[in-house]
């Protein structure tokens, strides 16, 4: 908004340059606005204050006005307050009754907007993130701070598109899983039976396999064969080792943390100040 703002204000002051329609006043200074009621010009007898002036220029410099704000610049800007005041005037000429309606309505939802703003501003008070908050989200969180499992396993995968038949023939071999103490071998022997499969042995975290391993893998105890998956592929796996890998620090996470909750205490003060302020007026639906 500011910058289409900015930018039509640099083209209006440009514009202003060599406008002949318009009298100028360089040789006449502003005096300070401590009158902001104060009528610089007239637009089709529409008044331009002081203070829309003061606005305009905070509106468009910020805080930077104080810097930039000299005499020319005022005047440059009042040259362009008028320019857009003509214009807003010829294009309400143009509205009919429903685009009338339409703008009434977004200026009516726009100056709403900046009440309900100011209101929580005012009426709202955002309790700071306790230690205590940081310690429980830490605790409840740990996946997100580094801790996960690291498993070593084994699994032997059907290759290729299975009939229905072969999937049941290789669902019976696999029941024998358990009894192998080879499994690699196993493979092997399998793959010499005519049986599509691979044996694989690996060692990941946790979190970074994708299903569904990481649903065999993480369901299996050290030592133990998992249920066999039945899919596209069926896959089978074995637990060989597991190691818990630690959090970073909490020392090294607290101010993430923090950030995270901001945010979860902001809303819980502007749920409040709702309940607060709607109980403080007059609600009728229809």
């Amino acid at each position: 908004m500011n910058k289409v703002y900015l930018l039509l204000f640099s083209f209006m002051l440009s514009a202003c340059d060599t406008a002949d329609s318009v009298k100028k006043t360089d040789n006449q200074p502003l005096e300070s606005a401590q009158d902001n009621t104060q009528v610089l010009a007239l637009v089709n007898d529409e008044p331009i204050t002081e203070f829309q002036l003061e606005h305009a220029v905070n509106r468009t410099l910020g805080d930077s006005a104080a810097l930039y704000a000299d005499q020319k610049l005022y005047q440059k800007m009042l040259q362009s307050l008028i320019v857009s005041r003509s214009m807003a005037l010829l294009a309400e000429e143009q509205l009919d009754s429903q685009e009338t309606a339409l703008l009434d309505e977004k200026v009516r939802s726009y100056r709403e907007e900046l009440l309900v703003k100011q209101y929580l501003q005012a009426n709202t008070t955002v309790e700071p993130v306790t230690t205590e908050q940081v310690k429980n989200y830490y605790d409840n969180n740990p996946d997100e701070f580094g801790a996960d499992l690291l498993k070593e396993f084994e699994l032997i995968v059907s290759l290729g598109k299975l009939q229905a038949q072969d999937k049941v023939k290789m669902l019976k071999r696999f029941e024998s899983a358990k009894d192998q103490p080879d499994w690699k071998k196993w493979a092997a022997e399998l793959s010499e039976q005519s049986y599509s499969v691979t044996y694989k042995k690996a060692e990941a975290k946790l979190l970074l396999l994708s299903q569904p391993i990481k649903k065999l893998v993480a369901d299996t105890s050290v030592g133990k064969v998992s249920e066999v998956h039945f899919g596209d592929q069926l896959i089978i796996v074995r637990v060989i080792n597991q190691t818990q890998l630690p959090a970073k620090p909490l020392s090294e996470v607290s101010v993430e943390i923090r950030k995270k909750l901001a945010p979860v205490n902001m809303k819980k003060a502007v749920k409040e100040a709702s309940k607060s302020a709607k109980e403080q007026v007059k609600v009728t639906v229809n």
